[in-house]
């Protein structure tokens, strides 16, 4: 795999996943009544990275939104569960343990 192509690759599961993160805590929000409050990953420099920094950083990224997915998930029934794990997508759902 090209250099771009893994920072492509690695933003895109980044992308997946944080996307199934907003739509799994606004649906708690909706079927609760209660607001998920989460903290944020720290901001980065990315000015001068390379596309293997830029890479790392994104797949770091996406393990900690895959983390806190895999502690959402339970709160959610089972439809929604399931809406959420589609919007993965096959390479993102790999990130779930």
């Amino acid at each position: 795999m090209t250099t771009n192509n893994m920072y492509a690759s690695s933003f895109s599961i980044a992308q997946k996943i944080g996307m199934a993160l907003g739509y799994a805590a606004a649906r708690i929000e909706a079927l609760k009544g209660k607001p998920v409050v989460y903290e944020g990953f720290p901001k980065f420099d990315l000015t001068g990275k390379s596309m293997e920094e830029l890479a790392a950083i994104n797949i770091d990224c996406a393990l900690a939104m895959a983390n806190l997915l895999n502690q959402v998930l339970p709160h959610l029934n089972d439809y929604e569960a399931t809406q959420v794990l589609s919007l993965l997508g096959e390479d993102a759902q790999h990130f779930l343990a």
